[in-house]
């Protein structure tokens, strides 16, 4: 996911960590690449029940100001 909100993305890993919730970095996927790389998470929801999945998505809007 494109995360359009001026944060970087360990900024956006540990504000995620702070509420509970893990989101993986999508940079450790991309080796080589140059230039300017827009801010990407990985969100998983794997063994999560919906509920867990909207509140999960609700602290990730509220910590990351979307």
């Amino acid at each position: 996911m494109e995360v359009k909100n001026n944060m970087e993305e360990e900024q956006l890993i540990n504000a995620a960590m702070n509420v509970g919730v893990k989101v993986y970095p999508l940079s450790i996927y991309c080796a080589g690449v140059t230039g300017s790389v827009r801010v990407k998470i990985l969100i998983g929801f794997g063994g999560l029940t919906e509920t867990e999945i909207i509140t999960g998505i609700k602290l990730l809007k509220k910590v990351w100001k979307l």
